[in-house]
Order: C-alpha cells, then structure tokens, then sequence
C-alpha cells in the first residue's frame, strides 16, 4: 500500500510540469522565428535635396561665321575667287567652373529594381569668347587693271550660359544601403550668344597694268546677338546614392549634358558633383 501512494503522488506532481512544456503553436501553422528583413534599402517615394559640382565646359566655336561670310563674299564682285571661307581659324574652347543647384523626383520600387524620373536644375558659370584676325594678299582684276589687294576677315563670339537644368529618367538597383543608377533625359539651358565677322580690302594699282583708279576697297560687316534664350538638347549620366538614414541619403553622379547650336555655336558640359537629400 505504501508503494502505491507514492506512485500516484509523483504522477500528480509531474503532469502539469509534461503538459506546460509542449508548444502546440505548430498545431495553429505559427512559428516561433521572425521574417528576414530584405537585404536592401526601400527606395520607393518622393525625395528632393541640394547639390555642388565643378563643371567642365565646352564651346565649339569652329562653325560660328560660315554663313556670314557666305553673305558677304556675293555682295562684290572683286571677292570672286577669293578663299575667305578658309581665312578664320576659330577653335574650340574649353572652361571650368562651379555649379550648385537642387533636385525633386519619385521612384518606384519592384524588389531591388528602382525606376523614377527626376528634375534637376543648376546655376552655372559656363562662359567663353574667341577672336581671330586673318590676312592674305592676292592680285585682283578690276576697272581693266590689275590691283595688289589685301583681303582682311576678322572674326569674333562668345557664349555664356548661367543656368541649365534637366527632366530624366533613371533605373537603379537597391544593393544594401547604395543605390547605383544611370540617367538620360533632355537637358535645357539658357544661354547667350555672340557672333561677328568683318571683311574688308585694300587694293593699289599695279604700275602701267591700266588706266583704273589708283585705289580699291571696301568693308563689310554681320553680326548675330542672342540673349536669354533657352535652347533643348541631351543629358546622359550615372549615379551612386547611398542611404544614410531610413530618410537622408547622400549622393554622387558624373553627367555629360549638350545643348542645341545657337548663332552655330555648340554647349556642352561635363559635371561631377555631390549631393544631399531627404526621401519622404
């Protein structure tokens, strides 16, 4: 008898302890472990910021006075046969200087694919200006006589633009707080231009070569001004923004933007900056 009441004490005292140590949460299909976080940083929303760059500027000035000097080599007939077109040796230009300006887009987030558009807009410091001063002589024939004439073209431009800005499109992938992306879009710019050109001769009578005047000349001169016109063109680019933050992130991009001719005169911009923003 005795053995048999210490049997069924110990078997009340140990139920409660088996009974409270099984999980049944398996048998409602839940599980003890929490979901992995994805590996990448959400991206999806508006975001805007400000941004500092250096620029690095080119302007074509190469076909600046072809058409003028086209006008006015049909306006006397002593320039028949004279090269004027090959007389200026205008170049292309390159200048360097610092932009800052801001930013605002939205992207759409699908895993770790990011798309989005973007505007972007800059002040800048893009400016140049060209001359050149050519001569050569030539023997003309005129009034019956023949005249030693030296044939003058002098050339000038400049452009300056003093903000540019950009409407793109952009695709990233999301790896880990960095989001490297590349851009393309349409750039605009507002810039100003200049463009002269004078040509002019002086010719003397070659001795006993006829009975004309002892002297021959003229002077003639186009010019082109254009100023706060805006002009269309193309940016293309790549990026890296990396998330400091759940919502400040910091940035940087190299971007290669042209503008469309203006007085044939082309734009162009090379620029690296740096940047911040705030994802809402």
């Amino acid at each position: 008898m005795r053995l048999l009441v210490r049997g069924l004490l110990l078997a009340g005292v140990a139920s409660p302890a088996f009974a409270g140590d099984i999980d049944s949460s398996w048998l409602r299909g839940s599980s003890s472990f929490p979901a992995d976080p994805p590996p990448f940083q959400r991206w999806n929303g508006f975001y805007g910021g400000g941004q500092v760059g250096a620029d690095f500027n080119g302007i074509d000035f190469r076909n600046v006075v072809g058409n003028s000097i086209t006008t006015i080599q049909g306006l006397d007939a002593n320039f028949s046969g004279i090269p004027l077109s090959n007389f200026p040796h205008l170049t292309n230009m390159d200048s360097k200087g610092i932009s800052y300006g801001g930013f605002v887009g939205y992207n759409y987030q699908i895993d770790d694919i990011v798309l989005g558009f973007e505007l972007n807009f800059n002040r800048a410091t893009l400016t140049g200006s060209i001359a050149d001063v050519e001569s050569h002589g030539y023997y003309v024939s005129a009034n019956s006589s023949l005249y030693k004439t030296t044939f003058n073209v002098i050339t000038s431009a400049s452009a300056a633009a003093a903000e540019y800005g950009t409407i793109r499109v952009r695709g990233g992938w999301a790896y880990g707080n960095f989001l490297p992306y590349m851009f393309a879009g349409v750039s605009l710019g507002q810039v100003n231009t200049t463009g002269s050109v004078n040509v002019n001769y002086q010719g003397t009578i070659v001795p006993l070569s006829g009975t004309g005047p002892p002297t021959i000349g003229g002077s003639w001169t186009e010019a082109n001004i254009n100023h706060g016109k805006w002009l269309a063109g193309f940016d293309v680019g790549l990026g890296i923004d990396y998330a400091v933050t759940r919502n400040i992130f910091v940035r940087g991009e190299a971007e290669y933007l042209q503008l469309a001719d203006q007085n044939d005169i082309r734009t162009s911009v090379v620029s690296v900056r740096a940047g911040a923003g705030l994802k809402f």
